[in-house]
């Protein structure tokens, strides 16, 4: 899954900064630098040679990971449908902000803040994944189903596009393509988005395929290392020991509160990724640490598909949690909430599947 891993960095943080940086000579360069340091830890933590942690599968493994996400899939449709949210959907783009907070204040609700997300980001694209893999095309069409409810019910576009993420994923591990095509088509596609937004004036399109995408995360990332290069680090006083060190950022929403800072005013969430949350915690230190757990997930990944897990299946379904922890969230937020620690956990299960496969 290296290839995964570290194009999200490149792709989604790294060149969007250096572009930042090629078009305005002024800005610091102290971003790009501590992504560079990061992008290499985490390589240096998931290559280093050490004893492989061999952990046994258990019995049923995928039978219970199927049954998981299926479950947790009729589930929400089951809440959506139980609290009329299911019956007032929007699939205006450019309306999403107007229902986003209603249909989240409805939905995520307790235990549901955390299963709603882990099985739009987890637990449908596992499905999807394992349709591919199985030619179950009444398995696909379903996930496909969900993925458009999701975004009318949530408001998050990024749902209309993980079905492409994995039928991609399942094509490009089925062909075996290198990583440095998935550079080259990425370049093209960027390349030729440009081109017809600026020539047909797609300001809209634009946003959605360009800023969004890439340039957002850059921008927080480097306001975030701009404010606390010049503002004291946080160390953890914020959440893990607020209450064994009292600071102005004690009991703050860290993004929040930046965004308060950064945008006065607006009540702006500065959503960042772990080189920009771990440099605010302990500065070039917090983002080697930050780095190095990812770079052992990686690891632990990795090790699952020597062990005969087919690659795009952690792929297909990890992509864009992993995206996330690099470019809009903190690492514990990235490994909990957004399911990356969930994650591991299914394709470990759906590994049981593959070892009985190889016995036989």
């Amino acid at each position: 899954m290296s290839g995964i891993f570290f194009g999200s960095v490149v792709l989604f943080l790294l060149v969007p900064l250096t572009t930042m940086y090629g078009l305005n000579s002024d800005q610091s360069r102290h971003s790009m630098i501590l992504t560079v340091l990061a992008l290499y830890t985490s390589f240096l933590a998931s290559s280093v040679k050490a004893p492989q942690l061999i952990v046994p599968y258990p019995k049923n493994g995928y039978k219970i990971a199927m049954a998981l996400c299926l479950a947790n899939a009729l589930l929400f449709l089951g809440v959506s449908i139980v609290t009329g949210a299911l019956f007032r959907m929007n699939f205006d783009i450019g309306r999403v902000y107007e229902f986003r907070t209603e249909f989240s204040q409805s939905l995520d609700v307790g235990i549901f803040a955390y299963l709603n997300l882990w099985t739009q980001k987890i637990f449908t694209p596992f499905l999807l994944a394992v349709g591919l893999h199985r030619k179950n095309w009444m398995i696909v069409a379903f996930c496909i189903g969900m993925h458009i409810l999701y975004f009318g019910l949530t408001q998050h576009r990024q749902h209309l596009f993980v079905p492409a993420l994995v039928f991609f994923a399942w094509y490009v591990y089925k062909k075996q393509w290198p990583f440095t095509y998935g550079l080259i088509l990425s370049g093209v596609f960027v390349l030729f988005s440009t081109i017809l937004i600026m020539g047909l004036d797609l300001k809209v399109l634009g946003a959605l395929i360009i800023r969004r995408a890439f340039f957002v995360a850059a921008s927080v990332t480097e306001g975030w290392v701009h404010y606390f290069s010049e503002n004291p680090y946080v160390y953890f006083s914020d959440n893990i020991l607020s209450s064994f060190l009292a600071t102005e950022y004690t009991n703050q929403s860290l993004p929040m509160y930046v965004g308060d800072r950064i945008l006065p005013g607006l009540d702006l969430a500065y959503n960042a990724g772990i080189v920009a949350t771990g440099f605010a915690q302990l500065g070039a230190l917090g983002v080697v640490i930050y780095a190095l757990i990812m770079g052992f997930y990686l690891r632990a990944i990795n090790s699952l598909i020597r062990n005969g897990v087919p690659a795009f299946i952690p792929a297909a379904i990890l992509f864009l949690p992993v995206r996330t922890a690099w470019a809009a969230s903190d690492l514990f937020a990235s490994l909990l909430s957004h399911g990356l620690i969930v994650g591991l956990l299914v394709v470990w299960l759906y590994g049981s599947h593959t070892q009985t496969d190889g016995k036989r």
